[in-house]
């Protein structure tokens, strides 16, 4: 191995180190701006879609928060599909607590849940799925 090669080696292993602690410290430094009453969606499903809405029920600290599912209202409906909206103080589940990652997302169980935008959701309509 040339001189060249081992200096573009170790060159290239100092700037992985750099992004890694510089990634670390950003997740540290993170701290979310979810407050009571924010409604987060989450979208999952395969060969169909499925809208889950979540509403914040508790803050702990800059980085914990307590969701529980609520309900939802078709606001629309086509042959297939239907958009939906969030029914905030309708729980559907009990309580859970989460960690909010950056972008103010939180991790559910295959993919994660985030602010909603104040818009109908699109969703596979109740009998269209597989």
């Amino acid at each position: 191995m040339s001189r060249a090669q081992i200096d573009q080696t170790a060159q290239g292993r100092h700037s992985s180190l750099a992004y890694k602690q510089e990634r670390r410290a950003k997740r540290k430094a993170f701290a979310s701006t979810l407050k009571v009453g924010d409604i987060l969606v989450y979208s999952w499903g395969y060969e169909q879609t499925n809208i889950d809405y979540f509403e914040v029920v508790a803050v702990h600290g800059p980085r914990a928060i307590t969701i529980r599912p609520i309900g939802q209202r078709t606001v629309e409906s086509e042959r297939g599909s239907d958009r939906v909206a969030p029914a905030p103080g309708h729980y559907t589940g009990p309580p859970e607590r989460k960690i909010v990652g950056e972008g103010n997302s939180v991790r559910m169980e295959n993919g994660w849940a985030h602010l909603w935008d104040g818009k109908p959701d699109y969703q596979t309509a109740t009998g269209w799925g597989h």
